[in-house]
């Protein structure tokens, strides 16, 4: 078997994952323990029944089953009736409203002597002065229901989604704590969601890295979808374009969800090179997701049935596939992938179990009020440690890149490059040129390697003579300079003469002659350009040179040698 090579994220990292789930764990304990669910707690217990509807039928037959917590109404043919009584057999004094959460986007009716009372949807809002529930529907609990001792309610399905309807009764001031709390968990949860998303994008832009763009995406998409699943875009602030079509923006932000999704794993993990067989089969899904999902937006009824029969297959399949990738890339190497695999594993075991009925967590609690959003809240500060992690090591790489990009690789010190952009952005008071004497016949006579060999010991003599915020390059070839900093005439020759006569002891032999340096020192003159300074430094030098070699030559009195 092979042994497993994935790399763990730093400590750092792995810190702030743990920091990230506590945060996540005390945030529910918290909301467990708030007042609402005190409430929920308390409200009196209620016996709901139900039964599939006949095409056309005003009234319910006689054979009632029990209505499960968790339970799904079907979203095909005509329906079905809800029956909802105390299970007492009393209902409670004073007023009281019945509370459907989770109740889908289809349609719900109050009968009452056979006859519908009033419809309502719970993405249609609420009306002034109606009681409301984020995400639920409310319904009064009024004196024919007393007299009749049930509620009768008609179901009407939606089309393509499944509902879940749980059921409670709440006086006023717990219904209001309720939405209340409901609206501001869940609207920190999603604003939280929606910062880290438009905090990606210019990082992204600013890096040129693509994996933060479609992560913004991918989370743009995400919030977007729980902003119409919760019901804050009907209520109480309204967003008319996903209130008028919220099925219609659904789909597209599912599609988009999913795509940017498989296109951020497939760059943040590099699975090009550490998955590159499940790379394909992760973007083919990906964009088998959004491109049915784009052409049933504008499409008939015929072509939307169609592409629901591929899409759900699909996007039950999108989720573990992308466990599985990024499962192995980590397991190849892909550190990223680890930070996938550890944000996206409780959101999707949430989503699944949730699905499949497992979970069964009723709300009025935290998992069930806030389980799938507290999940992606965590996915999604686990990929942005993740992308902070990434955005680090690309910052280092630049720096790294610029820093060897102005650097000689010989020698160790700046290139002309590097040199000229310090001494740019901070001018210097003295310049020092120098240039080996004899370098040529030592190499004609000993070969490259041994030349190269000499300058990296002239390169390692210069750093260890130069003074705190100096500045040294080689220049070319075997030419050097330095940039002194507060620095007088006096003490930049007697620095220099005391760099020649380093060079000196390092008695490296030059075809038969010692390795020595001719030194210009040029001191700069007031508002003098710095291609003229270096002019005068190079000039000095050559004066040196042509003076014997070996020898310190100050710029402007290029005839006396210091030495």
């Amino acid at each position: 078997m092979r042994a497993w090579s994935g790399r763990l994220p730093s400590w750092r990292a792995l810190t702030a994952l743990l920091a990230a789930a506590l945060v996540v764990a005390l945030y529910g304990w918290a909301l467990g323990r708030s007042p609402h669910v005190a409430t929920l707690a308390a409200a009196p217990p209620l016996q709901v029944d139900w039964q599939p509807a006949a095409d056309g039928a005003t009234r319910p037959g006689p054979v009632w089953q029990r209505y499960a917590a968790g339970s799904h109404l079907p979203r095909g043919g005509a329906g079905g009736w809800v029956r909802v009584r105390p299970a007492r057999g009393v209902w409670p004094d004073g007023e009281q409203l019945l509370a459907i959460e989770q109740p889908g986007f289809g349609a719900v009716s109050r009968f009452e002597a056979g006859q519908e009372r009033e419809r309502r949807r719970w993405s249609d809002g609420r009306a002034a002065g109606d009681w409301g529930l984020l995400g639920g529907i409310v319904f009064p609990l009024d004196a024919a229901a007393r007299r009749d001792g049930a509620l009768l309610l008609r179901w009407w399905p939606h089309a393509e989604l499944d509902s879940r309807p749980q059921f409670a009764l709440l006086a006023p001031p717990q219904l209001a704590l309720r939405d209340t709390t409901a609206t501001l968990s869940s609207g920190a949860l999603l604003a939280t969601l929606a910062a880290f998303a438009l905090l990606a994008l210019p990082v992204g832009a600013l890096l040129r890295e693509p994996a933060f763009l479609a992560y913004a995406l991918y989370l743009g998409s995400y919030a977007l979808l729980q902003l119409m699943v919760t019901g804050l875009a009907y209520s109480p602030l309204p967003v008319a374009p996903l209130a008028a079509a919220p099925q219609w923006w659904g789909r597209l932000a599912t599609g988009i969800a999913v795509w940017a999704a498989t296109v951020f794993l497939s760059g943040f993990a590099d699975l090009r090179r550490y998955a590159p067989r499940m790379r394909w089969l992760v973007l083919a899904v990906g964009w088998a997701v959004l491109l049915p999902t784009l052409s049933a937006q504008f499409g008939g009824e015929a072509l939307r049935a169609l592409v629901r029969q591929i899409i759900n297959p699909l996007l039950m399949l999108s989720g573990p596939l992308l466990l599985l990738a990024a499962g192995w890339a980590w397991r190849r190497g892909s550190r990223y992938a680890g930070f996938f695999f550890i944000g996206w594993t409780p959101l999707l075991t949430i989503t699944a179990l949730d699905s499949a009925g497992v979970l069964g967590a009723p709300p009025g609690t935290a998992l069930g009020d806030y389980g799938a959003l507290g999940a992606a809240l965590f996915e999604a500060f686990v990929l942005m440690l993740g992308l902070g992690d990434r955005a680090y090591a690309l910052r280092g790489a630049l720096e790294r890149a610029h820093r060897l990009a102005g650097t000689d690789a010989l020698t160790g010190l700046p290139n002309r490059r590097g040199w000229r952009d310090a001494l740019q952005a901070q001018p210097a008071d003295v310049i020092v040129y120098a240039d080996l004497d004899h370098f040529k016949a030592l190499n004609d006579r000993y070969g490259h390697a041994r030349g190269d060999e000499a300058l990296s010991w002239v390169g390692a003599a210069l750093k260890a003579r130069l003074r705190r915020g100096d500045r040294a390059a080689r220049y070319g070839g075997e030419e050097f300079v330095v940039a002194l900093y507060d620095c007088g005439t006096a003490e930049a020759l007697a620095w220099a003469e005391a760099l020649r006569r380093d060079i000196a002891r390092l008695d490296i032999d030059a075809g038969g002659r010692p390795l020595t340096l001719s030194i210009g020192v040029a001191v700069r003159r007031p508002a003098e350009r710095i291609e003229r300074w270096l002019e005068r430094a190079d000039a000095a030098m050559y004066a040196a040179k042509q003076g014997g070699r070996d020898r310190v030559v100050l710029a402007g009195d290029e005839g006396a040698a210091a030495s």
